[in-house]
């Protein structure tokens, strides 16, 4: 049987932030899960979680570096969250 939507959150405090945000999101069920972060031209800058996880409330942190641990720019970046079926993006300002 096709299962309908992954039922899940997403939040990011501070916004703006420096030097840290910390992206909390929330599970109704086990869900494959995606979290990457986006520059505003669409060029994926890093990502942050991959992997099954558990029904649930998860934090992760992003430093405002990109996958080679290089400070990024202030500015707008889009943090993209996949898990399951379900996809949510949340704006998130980098202020140096």
């Amino acid at each position: 049987p096709e299962l309908g939507p992954t039922r899940v959150t997403l939040a990011v405090h501070p916004n703006p932030f420096n030097p840290r945000a910390t992206v909390a999101f929330a599970l109704h069920q086990q869900a494959h899960v995606n979290l990457e972060v986006f520059d505003v031209s669409g060029r994926r800058v890093a990502m942050l979680a991959v992997g099954e996880f558990a029904a649930g409330n998860h934090t992760v942190t992003w430093e405002g570096r990109d996958q080679r641990g290089r400070a990024q720019s202030s500015g707008t970046y889009l943090m993209r969250l996949t898990a399951g079926t379900t996809t949510l993006t949340e704006k998130v300002v980098l202020v140096r």
